[in-house]
């Protein structure tokens, strides 16, 4: 349920690292504030992660090899939510993430739940400013494998999320304020993230990334081109920053039209 720009920028920071050899293991805690030009404009992301390094055999495809254990929690105007995670990287240029949480809806900034009653209704700004405000809360379940792959500077990855999720008691539909779409309350989307970066050195990476989403059971489909630099650093012994930022226009959508822009800046704290 994460915008689709906050979690391409999540992964993204984390591109610096993907390939290094071997594995770095222990505990990370990572805070990241992040910020777009439209829907909820502000997010909150906590992590608290365990790394541990899996000896499969030498090698830049093996050494990297890991499983990883994460507790997070993101917070919105419109929600919060909470959950677990495991991300299992057989190998160098692999993962599979899977994650479960719950979800919470609040009204008390004027972003709270807005129920629909199908997918084709009209959801113009008047319509959906009519409409009361209520509390929901859910649960949600995500799985994510991700192709990485490496040649000299040039980085591609494509990572396609499988997500589900039961909201409201699960029956009826709901304006989904973070993807700009209409859900039913027991939905499922697909994300589809494919990126092509240039490694410039120093931390900075930049590049293009094909951002699509997609909910079967309506047919509606969300496509983006996104132009992104981003940057990570070690600013003191186990200490990280980052910073990311991606403009980009839709290229198609039922409800939006013109340019997004989106960044964020995080910090990752190794004890």
């Amino acid at each position: 349920m994460k915008t689709l720009a906050f979690a391409a920028l999540v992964l993204l920071v984390s591109l610096p690292a993907a390939f290094a050899a071997p594995a770095r293991g222990g505990l990370s805690i990572d805070q990241d504030v992040q910020a777009e030009e439209n829907f909820l404009g502000v997010g909150l992301n906590t992590a608290v992660d365990w790394t541990i390094p899996l000896s499969l055999g030498s090698g830049p495809l093996l050494e990297p090899a890991f499983i990883r254990f994460t507790a997070k929690n993101s917070l919105s105007p419109s929600y919060e939510q909470a959950g677990i995670a495991v991300d299992i990287a057989p190998l160098a240029i692999v993962d599979v993430y899977v994650y479960a949480g719950g979800i919470y809806f609040y009204k008390a900034l004027g972003f709270g739940f807005l129920s629909m009653g199908s997918y084709g209704d009209a959801a113009t700004a008047d319509v959906l400013d009519a409409l009361p405000q209520a509390e929901a809360t859910g649960v949600t379940v995500q799985v994510k494998p991700t192709l990485k792959m490496q040649l000299g500077p040039i980085v591609a990855l494509d990572s396609v999320a499988f997500s589900w999720f039961v909201v409201n008691g699960g029956t009826g539909y709901y304006w989904d304020r973070s993807n700009h779409v209409i859900l039913a309350a027991t939905d499922v989307e697909i994300f589809n993230n494919a990126y092509l970066l240039y490694d410039i050195g120093s931390g900075f990476m930049a590049g293009l990334t094909d951002s699509n989403v997609f909910v079967p059971a309506s047919s509606y489909d969300q496509n983006a081109l996104y132009a992104i630099a981003l940057w990570k650093g070690a600013v003191a012994p186990g200490l990280d920053v980052s910073a990311a930022l991606q403009a980009g226009w839709w290229l198609a959508d039922t409800y939006l039209q013109g340019l997004r822009i989106a960044g964020q800046v995080g910090l990752v704290w190794r004890p």
